[in-house]
């Protein structure tokens, strides 16, 4: 019977820490899960922007660009960001390569709505590089250094490649030259982005690790202090037995002498406080019950 109760508690305990080493993991999943859909919602909302400003560019007759070009780009352009968001949603398990999968996916997405973009601006495609800004400080806040300039040197070579490409060959108006000194112009900026994105990305390194090491010591002083509290428990247990036996015959059972003294300074203590008497009464059990005692103590 004790054995089955120290199994059944013992099956309690790891079941409870299992428990408790569970949550952290159910907590940074939930997290990811967080920050990925706050991110795709900024790319969202980017693009958005892009396509209020590109109708501005319209409507004003600064750029010749054709409704059915932003009609296309802007769907294809929303409709990545609502399905990485759907994407993001049924995903139950945020793992990083889930989490690398996204952020990569929307840029590599983000690259070829931006070259498609830029095109159809026509007269105003250095206006695009404002809103590479934009999507380079989103995106670049998870990329290491050398990702970074990777990344900012593919949205230079596309600007630059693509302007060459939009004026030379599909004639329309602008100044190649004018285009590669906005691109130059564009690019201290977009380093300066990749550094903070590595001190960013350091920093946000260094907080995971102090993090870590915090929950270890956590988990490590939970187990401690379970430790300490089965001590305790054991240790009032054995004060209980201690107690007991020192108040009672170890042959009989019965309250011994010490015992006796000690009720009696109590009832003493009682009588002295209250102004009352109290009596003791002694029994003699019988000459044959003594008789009895005595040949069992010869024996």
């Amino acid at each position: 019977m004790l054995s089955a109760a120290r199994e059944q508690k013992k099956g309690w305990v790891e079941f409870t820490m299992r428990t408790i080493h569970a949550v952290p993991d159910f907590d940074k999943n939930k997290r990811r899960k967080k920050i990925l859909l706050k991110y795709t919602i900024l790319v969202f909302l980017a693009y958005f922007i892009t396509l209020v400003a590109t109708l501005g560019a319209y409507f004003f007759g600064i750029s010749s660009v054709q409704l059915a070009e932003i009609q296309f780009v802007s769907t294809m352009a929303l409709g990545s960001a609502v399905l990485f968001m759907i994407m993001i949603k049924v995903k139950k398990t945020m793992t990083m390569g889930f989490v690398n999968f996204v952020f990569f996916g929307q840029f590599a997405v983000w690259l070829v709505m931006y070259s498609a973009w830029f095109i159809s601006l026509r007269e105003v495609r250095g206006m695009a590089l404002f809103f590479a800004l934009m999507a380079l400080s989103f995106l670049l806040s998870k990329a290491k250094l050398i990702q970074s300039i990777i990344i900012t040197a593919s949205a230079s070579v596309i600007q630059i490649v693509g302007s060459y490409y939009a004026i030379v060959y599909l004639k329309q108006p602008g100044s190649f030259g004018l285009e590669v000194l906005y691109t130059l112009c564009f690019l201290p900026s977009a380093l300066f982005i990749c550094h903070l994105s590595e001190q960013y990305s350091r920093q946000r390194a260094e907080v995971g690790t102090a993090k870590r090491i915090a929950e270890e010591s956590s988990d490590a002083l939970r187990d401690e202090m379970a430790k300490v509290q089965q001590i305790n428990a054991e240790l009032q247990k054995a004060m209980h037995t201690i107690q007991e036996i020192s108040i009672h015959d170890e042959l009989t059972g019965l309250y011994n002498r010490r015992h006796l003294m000690t009720m009696l300074d109590i009832e003493k203590k009682r009588s002295d406080r209250n102004g009352q008497s109290f009596f003791i009464i002694i029994v003699d059990m019988g000459v044959r019950i003594k008789s009895w005692t005595d040949l069992c103590r010869q024996t």
